[in-house]
């Protein structure tokens, strides 16, 4: 197996039990809003596997698979369907998009320090902010 799929599926394992831990986690004494939920998971995966998103080549991959992944769960909505699940993938993307790695930070402190990308995706981050995962 090549070591750049194995490094893309092992952050991507570590964002998604971790995004299923803190969703699933969420009481009546804390409530994480979805963009705390995705954060709190790109940190967990950034920790383990800082080069899936630092490297550029593992980065593409990375955003190609979440693209994919929201589309997929988009296409299986219905009306019963909880859009949490699809705006993830899609907050996931954004603050990916907006991650610098020419700034590199410390593995566990991913942040967007892309100001110019950050700032086109500012409106849809504010309105997703009220979105809490139940």
């Amino acid at each position: 197996m090549n070591a750049t799929p194995g490094l893309c599926s092992g952050f991507l394992m570590v964002y998604f039990q971790k995004y299923i831990d803190v969703s699933e986690s969420n009481n009546i004494e804390k409530t994480f809003t979805l963009i705390e939920v995705v954060r709190i998971s790109l940190v967990a995966a950034h920790s383990k596997f800082p080069e899936a998103v630092n490297n550029e080549v593992y980065r593409t991959i990375v955003k190609k698979n979440l693209i994919s992944q929201g589309t997929t769960a988009i296409i299986k909505l219905d009306r019963d369907s909880n859009s949490a699940v699809s705006l993830g993938f899609a907050v996931a993307l954004m603050l990916i998009d907006s991650y610098a790695p020419s700034c590199p930070v410390p593995p566990g402190n991913f942040d967007e320090r892309d100001a110019k990308e950050l700032l086109r995706n500012v409106d849809i981050l504010n309105g997703l902010n009220t979105l809490s995962i139940k």
